[in-house]
């Protein structure tokens, strides 16, 4: 606070300052936060006549700190904020501080502290904790000391949003090169650098009272009479003498060059081979500075190359053979041009990654509700089937997104080989169970040749083997209405293994092979049976990783033949991995106590997951964000924490790093959940501190096999808890050879129980039921078996039904 006397003197100081020229720039925005209007008074009359880079003060009063932080969600582009602490409370300062940093994200507003009591506060404390930029006391600010320390504030504010400006810019720069980079001629390019520039402009250029006007003008160099009709026709135009006399003198050199004239701007953007000249003329409201020339001038260059790249592709048709070292040099301009083009799909693919995991979090919730569903005990048949039918299109669904991301994480090259050791002829005759079925449906004749052992132990990729043996086969049968489906297994030298998928289908011209394997790629038939296309070059991408080449070999009316050999290391029979059934339900041991931590900021999520926790007895506790993850470890003793990556406030992984380094919480065991899956993403999670990566949409099984693989005393297996229906007299007495199915259906009932698909069984039999009513006390009895886990009993009883005639 001043004393009478010192406002005397500001007056006086300032009074030679207001004969200053009123400013046509905005003013810089000053907002005075404190509690005593005289502060507010004084501050007025020594700043009234301040002016930094030819701009005045407007100032915004605040005599609290609650008025202060509504205003300054309300108004914006503050510079700079003067800040009383003690107010309303003795931290009402250092809350808005805090508030315009944290909650508001604001790095840029300059704030400078200014109290009556500095003994309160330790300056030390104050600059460290609370992110300002100065502390001052009321009784040290003088006159100057206030001018000097306001330019000083606002002149970091300048190189601040100057920075942020520039960078805003170049961003602005980047897309537009990129999407014009798309453009497939010079016609359409010339087009889009109109619209494209007009939108962006002024990159960094302030204070535009009007928007940029952008034309494209063009000429032709050798034309006499055309150069006189287009200055003619330029004379009327607003650009400057100096400017039009200028782009007169540019005609007679090979390459014209760009200028920048007060206000206007003329880029020269290219020429076409019949010697049209083509010019980015732009008006701008105020003398173009210095920033922004040198930015156009970066811009003008990226349009000259993007214009002679398309340029180059529309006239290598006509390029003369004698012109070889002219082709040359531009060949490498037009590689480059792909280079660039090729970033430009890494980022596609990055763009892919991220809405899968944006389509993959809302997944999560409704298949796993759909599983908490289809464990209830008191849902009709007819419910039953409708969670099928939810969770089957929800499975499809995923299955898409998942080569989607496959896609996205070859072409980021972040896909690994998972090599594990398996039985190789098992793995195929699995699969050929499943397409002999498939092919049964559609009336084909199934086959699988093994030319090799009976038993054969590999270490390799499983996974991904099956899957491109299922993208290759599940092709054939789609495109094949008659006649045979071949998987062949050869042997033709040690270790190196054969693989042939032979169809009687329609065949593929030679035209379309040629696009087969590109993304999303389709030929004719494709297009007409649907699909993604991304099938085959999933399984292209698989085969390369694995040292092998897919080859194809087809002929119009007489079918395909792919074929591929790989390298397979031979595996050990011991370690061979056999397969683990899926656990149906665990529950804590009996006069246990254990206590979870559910986090993840999208509530159904944490309600799917407490709900699975909840059933195995366990008392659960939920977090919204990281931050209150940490806060509530601090205060409460946790068993296991299951946590989201991806949330607001605090991220996962930030979480882990202080759950493990600053709480020294080394035992406690922490998994993540999240539906970013990414190979190399996982690596990283677990080496930060997670114990357990499981990946949305997640199974209630992973969840189970995570509790009992870290707390194995703790936890029992039990059966779900479905109660037995039994069978009744009247309907031991069913004669299941009165029940009449057609060929079709019934197989597909034989050899869904034969592999144990009851959830499918069941569904089955619900559409029968729902098709025919007067078949229900059949399909009751036989789901009947599949509730008493009686498989054997209902396998008996399907050869008891009648093939329809």
């Amino acid at each position: 606070m001043l004393e009478n006397d010192e406002i005397f003197a500001l007056s006086d100081e300032n009074e030679s300052e207001t004969k200053n020229k009123k400013s046509t720039l905005p003013p810089w925005r000053i907002m005075l936060v404190d509690d005593e209007p005289s502060v507010h008074q004084v501050t007025l009359l020594a700043l009234r006549s301040l002016t930094f880079e030819g701009r005045g003060l407007e100032f915004l009063h605040c005599y609290t700190g609650g008025e202060a932080k509504l205003m300054l969600t309300e108004e914006k582009d503050i510079a700079l904020v003067f800040l009383d602490v003690v107010m309303e409370t003795e931290n009402a300062g250092l809350e808005v501080a805090q508030y315009i940093r944290e909650d508001l994200k604001n790095k840029q507003v300059r704030i400078i502290l200014r109290t009556g009591q500095p003994g309160s506060f330790a300056e030390s404390e104050m600059m460290t904790s609370y992110d300002i930029n100065d502390y001052k006391t009321k009784t040290e600010l003088t006159s100057k000391k206030l001018k000097t320390t306001i330019i000083s504030a606002l002149r970091s504010y300048q190189e601040l949003d100057n920075s942020e400006s520039l960078r805003v810019a170049l961003d602005k720069m980047l897309k537009c090169s990129s999407e014009l980079m798309s453009e497939k001629s010079t016609t359409e390019l010339i087009a889009e650098i109109s619209a494209s520039t007009e939108q962006m402009l002024p990159l960094v250029q302030k204070f535009e009272s009007t928007p940029t006007v952008v034309n494209i003008v063009c000429f032709n160099s050798e034309d006499l009479s055309c150069r006189q009709s287009f200055m003619e026709k330029n004379n009327a135009s607003s650009i400057s003498p100096q400017l039009h006399q200028k782009l007169s003198d540019s005609f007679a050199i090979e390459n014209p060059p760009s200028f920048i004239d007060g206000q206007y701007a003329l880029l020269y953007i290219g020429k076409t081979d019949q010697k049209q000249h083509y010019y980015l003329l732009l008006t701008y409201n105020n003398p173009i500075e210095e920033k922004e020339t040198l930015l156009l001038f970066n811009l003008r260059t990226n349009i000259e190359i993007i214009f002679n790249n398309i340029s180059l592709k529309e006239s290598l048709e006509n390029v003369n053979a004698g012109l070889e070292e002219k082709v040359k040099q531009r060949t490498l301009d037009f590689q480059q041009a792909c280079e660039r083009a090729e970033q430009a799909n890494q980022a596609k693919s990055s763009f892919l990654s991220n809405m899968s995991h944006e389509i993959r979090t809302p997944m999560n919730a409704i298949l796993g509700f759909t599983q908490i569903l289809t464990r209830s005990t008191d849902i009709s048949s007819q419910q039953k089937t409708t969670l099928d039918k939810i969770a089957k299109a929800g499975q499809h669904l995923l299955g898409i997104i998942n080569d989607i991301l496959e896609i996205s994480k070859i072409e980021a090259g972040a896909a690994q080989l998972k090599l594990i050791d398996f039985e190789l002829v098992t793995l195929l005759t699995d699969i050929g169970q499943m397409f002999q079925f498939r092919c049964e449906q559609k009336q084909l004749n199934w086959n699988f040749i093994n030319h090799t052992d009976q038993s054969v132990y590999v270490r390799a990729d499983e996974g991904k083997l099956r899957q491109i043996l299922i993208n290759l086969l599940g092709n054939s049968v789609k495109f094949t209405d008659q006649g045979s489906i071949t998987l062949v297994l050869n042997q033709p030298s040690a270790n190196i293994y054969q693989f042939e998928i032979i169809d009687t289908g329609a065949g593929i011209s030679d035209e379309e092979q040629k696009k087969l394997f590109r993304n999303f790629s389709q030929g004719a038939a494709g297009e007409e049976k649907g699909g993604t296309g991304l099938g085959l070059t999933i399984s292209t991408k698989h085969i390369e990783m694995m040292g092998g080449k897919l080859t194809l070999q087809s002929e119009l009316g007489k079918g395909s033949t792919f074929s591929f050999s790989i390298e397979l290391e031979r595996g050990n029979e011991e370690n061979a991995r056999q397969s683990v059934p899926e656990i149906e339900q665990i529950r804590l041991i009996k006069n246990r106590k254990f206590s979870a931590l559910c986090v993840d900021d999208i509530a159904e999520n944490r309600e799917l997951l407490g709900s699975v926790l909840t059933s195995c007895g366990i008392d659960v506790t939920y977090a919204e964000d990281g931050l209150q993850a940490v806060e509530l470890i601090k205060k409460q003793t946790f068993d296991i924490v299951y946590m989201d990556l991806l949330m607001p406030v605090m991220r996962g992984d930030d979480a882990i790093k202080i759950i493990r380094e600053e709480l020294n919480h080394d035992k406690l065991t922490c998994i993540a959940v999240s539906a970013f899956s990414l190979s190399h993403e996982i690596q990283h999670y677990l080496t930060i501190g997670f114990d357990l990566f499981i990946a949305k949409p997640f199974s209630f099984s992973e969840v189970f096999n995570s509790l009992i693989t870290f707390f194995p005393d703790d936890f029992v297996k039990e059966e779900q808890q479905t109660p037995a229906k039994k069978v009744d007299k009247k309907q031991e007495d069913i004669n299941l050879s009165e029940f009449i199915l057609s060929r079709k259906m019934l197989d597909d009932l034989k050899l869904s129980a034969s592999i144990n698909r009851s959830s499918y069984i069941k569904q089955l039999l619900s559409d029968i039921a729902v098709q025919r009513p007067q078949n229900k006390i059949y399909t009751d009895y036989l789901i009947l078996f599949i509730d008493n886990f009686d498989m054997a009993g209902l396998v008996k009883a399907l050869e008891e039904i009648e093939y329809e005639q």
